[in-house]
Parts: C-alpha cells; structure tokens; sequence
C-alpha cells in the first residue's frame, strides 16, 4: 500500500481517469492522520469526470485535455503549474492512472525533489508472479520487478516508465 508514515504533512493525490479508484480510501486516512490533502483529478473531458461530491476548490483541482472542466491540459501540467507558484509544507505525492500520466508526475516530482508513490496498471494474468505479464523495468539496475507481486505501488525514482 502506499506509505503513510509520518515523515511528511501534505499529501498530494494525482489521479488520471479510473486511476482515481483507490484513492477515496488514501484520501480518508491521511485525514485521518491530520495529514493535509491536495487532490489532483485529470481526465479527458468532463464526460469522464467522476463526480465528487462537496468539492473544496482548495483540496480538489480539476482538468480536462480539452478544458471542458477546469485547467485545460493534462493533469501533471496542472501540478507543476501549482508547485511552481506555491510549494505545499513538507509535500509527497501519490499517484495512479495511465503510464504516460505517471511518467509525467515522476518528472513534476523530480523537478520539484518531493517523494512520489506510483499505483502502476497492468495485465497480470496470474496475478502470483508466474506468468511474467506484469513486469516493469527498475532504473538503477533494470532488472525486473511483478507489479503483482512487488506492487503495484512503487517509488517513482526507482522506475524506468
């Protein structure tokens, strides 16, 4: 599961399409934990915008690729647009969505040096690691590692997108 120790204050959800499923759970608990939650949610018109209810314009920040619904462009532009003009206290993002979305929040995260979990997505057949259908490329080393069985969530840093 993603890391919710107490060695940050804010937790920066980046949710893209369906990638904002496992997120209603996070989003409880680090309030839970007194954490203070942004939450970044992109998809590709409003159309596909799941509806949250009672939206806090502090908390919630919405896009859309052809700006139907709040920012218009891709989510991570929206973070690095939001970082760029105010960094949140003691931030760590945590992600889920499409690879290329995931790509994107790893560079916005290095750029700005703030630790980030990514929830990957993939085929597993198996779903035990025997099949090898889920692998993805870790950077130091490239070797291998089974999102099904050494994630699904993982450090950013330490994978080759």
């Amino acid at each position: 599961s993603f890391c919710l120790s107490d060695d940050f204050e804010t937790g920066i959800i980046v949710a893209g399409g369906i990638g904002v499923a496992p997120f209603k759970m996070l989003y409880k608990s680090l309030f839970a934990k007194g954490k203070k939650v942004l939450f970044y949610y992109g998809v590709r018109n409003k159309d596909f915008l799941y509806k949250i209810p009672q939206v806090d314009k502090e908390v919630f920040h919405f896009s859309t690729d052809d700006g139907s619904e709040g920012f218009k462009g891709f989510v991570s532009q929206l973070l690095e647009k939001d970082l760029s003009k105010r960094m949140p206290a003691k931030p760590r993002i945590f992600a889920c969505g499409p690879n290329v979305m995931l790509r994107a929040v790893s560079k916005v995260a290095e750029k700005f040096g703030i630790p980030c979990e990514v929830s990957l997505e993939s085929v597993m057949a198996c779903g035990l690691g025997v099949c090898q259908a889920c692998v993805v490329t870790e950077k130091t080393d490239g070797s291998y590692k089974l999102i099904c069985s050494h994630g699904p969530i993982f450090n950013a840093s330490e994978v080759d997108f």
